[in-house]
C-alpha cells in the first residue's frame, strides 16, 4: 500500500503493478507520470490556492499557439505549429521558462529566431494564464515544483509511499 509506481503508459502501469503483486508484495499503486502528479496537484492545489481548485487542463496548445504563430512576422508567421508546440513542449520538461530559455537551450535551434520564439512561449503563457488554464506539461512541473517548494506537501507524499519505482529510468 506504500509503493508507487510509475511509468509512461496505463498499459505499462497495469503490467508493473501485476509483476509486483506476483512477487508478493500485494497491493502497490501504479500510474503514468502524468496521473500521479496530477493526484498529488489535485490535493495540494486548494490548499496553496484559498480553497480554488486546479485550473482547466487544456486538451491541447494548439488553440492558442496557432493564433500565436499566424501574428509572427514575416515569413515566421508561416512555421508549423506543431514545430512551436513542440518546442514548448521540449523546453517545459526540461523546466525552461521563457526567462530562461536565451541561456538554457544553448545549441538549439528553435523553429523560428531564438527571440522571436521568446516572445511566443512567453505570449502563450501569458494567455494561458489569462484564461486560468494549464497545459499537460504544467502537471509535472507545478508538481515538481510544489515538492520542492512545500516542506509539508513534500513529507505527506513521502509520508504515504516509502518506496518508489520508475519504470525506464535513466
Amino acid at each position: 500500500q506504500r509503493v508507487l509506481l510509475v511509468t509512461f503508459t496505463e498499459k505499462a502501469a497495469g503490467e508493473m503493478a501485476e509483476r509486483v503483486r506476483a512477487l508478493g508484495l500485494g497491493r502497490v499503486t501504479a500510474r503514468m507520470f502524468h496521473s500521479a502528479a496530477l493526484a498529488q496537484l489535485r490535493y495540494f492545489w486548494p490548499l496553496h490556492h484559498d480553497g480554488a481548485e486546479l485550473p482547466e487542463i487544456m486538451a491541447d496548445k494548439w488553440r492558442i499557439v496557432a493564433p500565436l504563430a499566424r501574428s509572427l512576422p514575416g515569413g515566421y508567421r508561416f512555421t508549423p505549429t506543431k514545430d512551436l508546440m513542440d518546442e514548448i513542449e521540449w523546453a517545459k520538461s526540461r523546466r525552461i521558462t521563457p526567462a530562461t530559455y536565451p541561456q538554457l537551450a544553448v545549441g538549439r535551434t528553435p523553429p523560428t529566431t531564438p527571440d522571436l520564439f521568446v516572445r511566443l512561449f512567453r505570449d502563450y503563457e501569458r494567455a494561458k494564464q489569462r484564461r486560468g488554464l494549464i497545459d499537460f506539461d504544467d502537471i509535472l512541473g507545478l508538481t515538481a515544483e510544489l515538492l520542492e517548494t512545500d516542506e509539508e506537501a513534500a513529507l505527506a507524499v513521502r509520508s504515504r509511499y516509502s518506496w518508489f519505482t520508475v519504470d525506464e529510468y535513466k
